[in-house]
Protein backbone atom coordinates (compact mmCIF):
# COMPACT_ATOMS: atom_id res chain seq x y z
CA UNK A 1 0.00 0.00 0.00
CA UNK A 2 1.27 3.53 -1.04
CA UNK A 3 1.37 6.39 1.48
CA UNK A 4 3.08 9.78 2.03
CA UNK A 5 5.90 10.42 4.29
CA UNK A 6 6.40 13.53 5.84
CA UNK A 7 9.93 15.00 5.00
CA UNK A 8 12.18 17.63 4.65
CA UNK A 9 12.94 18.28 0.88
CA UNK A 10 15.85 19.86 -0.38
CA UNK A 11 17.50 20.43 -3.97
CA UNK A 12 18.99 17.56 -5.29
CA UNK A 13 22.34 17.17 -7.16
CA UNK A 14 20.19 16.50 -10.74
CA UNK A 15 17.39 18.84 -11.83
CA UNK A 16 15.27 15.89 -11.76
CA UNK A 17 15.62 14.92 -8.17
CA UNK A 18 15.33 16.02 -4.87
CA UNK A 19 16.99 15.75 -1.81
CA UNK A 20 14.91 14.09 1.29
CA UNK A 21 15.38 14.22 4.66
CA UNK A 22 13.40 12.18 7.45
CA UNK A 23 12.97 10.78 10.71
CA UNK A 24 12.25 7.43 11.83
CA UNK A 25 9.77 6.32 14.62
CA UNK A 26 12.51 7.01 17.25
CA UNK A 27 14.07 10.38 15.46
CA UNK A 28 17.16 9.01 13.45
CA UNK A 29 17.80 11.10 10.32
CA UNK A 30 17.84 9.41 7.12
CA UNK A 31 18.66 10.92 3.21
CA UNK A 32 18.15 10.14 0.31
CA UNK A 33 18.02 11.46 -3.62
CA UNK A 34 14.60 10.58 -4.51
CA UNK A 35 12.89 11.28 -8.32
CA UNK A 36 11.23 14.78 -8.79
CA UNK A 37 7.71 12.21 -9.65
CA UNK A 38 7.95 10.90 -5.72
CA UNK A 39 8.29 13.79 -3.87
CA UNK A 40 5.38 16.74 -3.07
CA UNK A 41 6.55 20.02 -2.24
CA UNK A 42 5.01 22.96 -0.41
CA UNK A 43 7.30 25.19 -2.18
CA UNK A 44 10.26 24.80 -4.27
CA UNK A 45 13.63 24.29 -2.32
CA UNK A 46 16.58 27.07 -3.20
CA UNK A 47 20.36 27.38 -2.26
CA UNK A 48 20.62 24.74 1.16
CA UNK A 49 16.96 25.61 2.21
CA UNK A 50 14.63 22.29 3.79
CA UNK A 51 10.97 23.13 3.01
CA UNK A 52 8.34 20.97 4.56
CA UNK A 53 7.03 18.14 1.81
CA UNK A 54 6.39 14.50 1.41
CA UNK A 55 7.64 11.25 -0.51
CA UNK A 56 5.95 8.21 -1.80
CA UNK A 57 6.61 5.08 -0.06
CA UNK A 58 5.12 1.31 0.15
CA UNK A 59 4.01 0.41 3.55
CA UNK A 60 5.40 -3.01 4.08
CA UNK A 61 3.63 -3.75 7.49
CA UNK A 62 2.70 -3.15 11.09
CA UNK A 63 4.57 -4.27 14.62
CA UNK A 64 3.79 -2.16 17.71
CA UNK A 65 2.07 0.46 16.46
CA UNK A 66 4.74 1.30 14.11
CA UNK A 67 4.95 0.85 10.44
CA UNK A 68 7.76 -0.75 8.67
CA UNK A 69 8.25 0.96 4.68
CA UNK A 70 10.04 1.13 1.47
CA UNK A 71 11.64 3.92 0.69
CA UNK A 72 11.93 4.60 -3.49
CA UNK A 73 15.76 4.69 -3.66
CA UNK A 74 17.97 3.68 -1.04
CA UNK A 75 19.11 6.60 2.24
CA UNK A 76 22.31 7.05 3.16
CA UNK A 77 22.55 5.59 6.51
CA UNK A 78 19.95 3.09 6.98
CA UNK A 79 19.16 1.12 3.03
CA UNK A 80 15.78 0.65 1.65
CA UNK A 81 13.75 -0.17 4.61
CA UNK A 82 12.92 1.89 7.87
CA UNK A 83 10.31 2.18 10.47
CA UNK A 84 7.98 5.13 11.47
CA UNK A 85 5.14 6.05 13.38
CA UNK A 86 1.91 6.04 11.96
CA UNK A 87 1.15 10.14 12.75
CA UNK A 88 4.14 10.59 10.22
CA UNK A 89 1.98 8.46 7.46
CA UNK A 90 -0.77 9.81 5.15
CA UNK A 91 -2.46 7.28 2.83
CA UNK A 92 -2.50 8.19 -0.87
CA UNK A 93 -6.32 7.73 -1.11
CA UNK A 94 -6.61 10.09 1.93
CA UNK A 95 -5.12 13.20 -0.23
CA UNK A 96 -6.99 12.10 -3.48
CA UNK A 97 -9.79 12.49 -1.97
CA UNK A 98 -9.57 15.91 0.03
Amino acid sequence: MENWLACRVGKGQMGAEYMIEGQTFDGLKFTLFAPTEFVEVSQNPTGWDLVPGRILVSRLGEENGYFWIRLPRESFEMGYVVRVGSSQLTPTTQLQEA
